[in-house]
């Protein structure tokens, strides 16, 4: 394949992906927003303690799903046969299942429904992960973009009928709600996998295969894991630090920060098939670059976010100052993720990866405490989050030289940190976003107008061609 048929085949990767997260980001505010403007603020703290629990579902296939994601990066789907996909499948299946019946019954020992609830999610959700996994290794990113639309609508639809309907407070059938669509998607995957190989149910486990694949992908399921816990390192602070109010305002922000993932997933998800073919230095610098510029108009969507609290959602407006620090981080994270952590997997460099991000968790642990002791707030706790994100950033340009940024590059980076952190913490949300996009805008000419111009083109590129599919 050509650079520039593989060029196409990333913009067009990007433009479904970007569309499923287009709906999942309507569908994600009018939940982000309804929940905590209806529930209880403890009853929102509950439903945030079960979030950050399922965040290490991942963890618990230990590697083996890592390890196919890394065997079939690159390739097509259709390249893999009926045997090895029953394989996949039973292995998965049969290793999740010890796992629940482990947290099943340390739940009941426990007398707690979110560890027991956490239990039955296991199967459906790193089963259903397997086939995610497969689509975005091999780039089926139309399939990946369904499977996101129709967690989005069901989760909106199911949080309506609760909230408005049964106008209930109690946080349990909230959770049950995330079991549910976790099975209905399990369910939907496993025929529509069935209906593409034309093959029935079939057990086929092999030991062999286990091994080898929790073997490859330990080290990235460990390094996977310790970024789960680098990004949830903070929460865990507030959680237990502070007291249940806090731990909601600062949910309240990080959910407004994940948000932001809608535009950040296209770009990581696509990438890594894209870095598993393309190996050219300058090209992959074009494209680092373009992220970060995207990433600066990005962070902007924080503001829309601050007028709603400034006018709507007045009891969470206490996470304002939160919010955007997290938000800043995402500047980072768009390159730290879509192309460092991309260029590692690609490599094949997940020891690097993982030795890193250690370091980068016992820098957050000893920021978040440093900061917590100086402040004592959630504001400290998210400074200290960002400052190990800045370490996180200059650890990995020090592991990959070749794709350093220039002068003019970094500090436009921090620039767009500094002006945006300026215009979220003292100016109003209208005047705030305003000032902001015209500041970055500016900034962006000066300091790298090829790339800005770039970067318009192939958003425009991007939004023609799918245009023209639709006449």
């Amino acid at each position: 394949m050509s650079g520039d048929d593989k060029t196409a085949g990333l913009k067009k990767g990007l433009i479904y992906v970007f569309i499923a997260n287009a709906l999942t980001l309507v569908l994600s505010l009018l939940t982000g927003f309804v929940l905590p403007k209806v529930l209880s603020v403890p009853t929102y703290a509950r439903i945030k303690d079960f979030s950050l629990y399922t965040s290490y579902i991942g963890v618990l296939h230990l590697g083996y799903l890592d390890g196919l994601y890394l065997t079939y990066g690159g390739k097509k789907l259709t390249d893999i046969s009926h045997r090895e996909m029953s394989i996949c499948r039973t292995n998965i299946f049969l290793l999740q299942t010890l796992m629940t019946v482990g947290f099943a019954v340390a739940g009941i020992l426990m007398k707690e429904p979110l560890v027991f609830i956490f239990s039955l999610c296991l199967i459906p959700e790193n089963v259903a992960t397997l086939y995610k996994n497969l689509y975005q290794a091999t780039g089926e990113f139309g399939r990946y973009s369904s499977i996101l639309n129709l967690k989005s609508v069901m989760t909106l639809i199911s949080y309506v009928v609760l909230l408005f309907i049964v106008k209930t407070d109690n946080y349990i059938p909230y959770v049950l709600v995330y079991l549910f669509l976790m099975l209905i998607m399990w369910i939907g995957l496993e025929r529509e996998i069935r209906g593409r190989f034309g093959f029935k149910l079939q057990f086929k486990a092999s030991f062999q295969n286990l091994k080898e694949n929790i073997s490859s992908g330990m080290v990235l399921m460990l390094g996977n894991f310790s970024s789960t816990l680098m990004t949830s390192l903070d929460r865990w602070f507030v959680k237990a630090l502070l007291l249940t109010e806090d731990f909601a305002y600062y949910s309240f922000a990080v959910s407004m920060e994940s948000l932001i993932n809608t535009f950040v997933i296209p770009v990581t998800t696509t990438l890594y098939n894209f870095l598993c073919q393309v190996t050219d230095v300058v090209r992959i610098k074009k494209i680092k670059t373009i992220c970060l510029i995207f990433s600066l108009y990005m962070v902007s969507s924080a503001f829309p976010v601050k007028f709603i609290l400034e006018h709507f959602l007045t009891k969470y407006q206490a996470s304002t100052t939160v919010m955007f620090i997290l938000f800043s981080t995402q500047i980072l994270y768009m390159i730290i993720k879509g192309v460092y952590i991309n260029v590692y997997k690609a490599r094949k460099q997940q020891g690097m990866y993982l030795k890193q991000l250690m370091i980068v968790i016992a820098l957050g642990a000893v920021f978040n405490t440093l900061f917590y002791l100086w402040m004592g707030n959630n504001e400290g706790i998210a400074l200290g989050t960002l400052c190990s994100v800045i370490c996180w950033y200059l650890i990995c340009m020090k592991s990959v030289p070749e794709l350093n940024a220039s002068f003019a590059e970094n500090l436009l980076m921090a620039l767009g940190i500094v002006v945006f952190l300026f215009c979220g913490f003292f100016l109003n949300s209208i005047v705030g976003f305003a000032v902001y996009i015209i500041v970055i805008t500016l900034l962006c000419l000066v300091l790298d107008r090829a790339a800005f111009v770039e970067t318009i083109r192939m958003g425009k590129d991007m939004v023609l061609s799918k245009l023209k599919k639709q006449k």
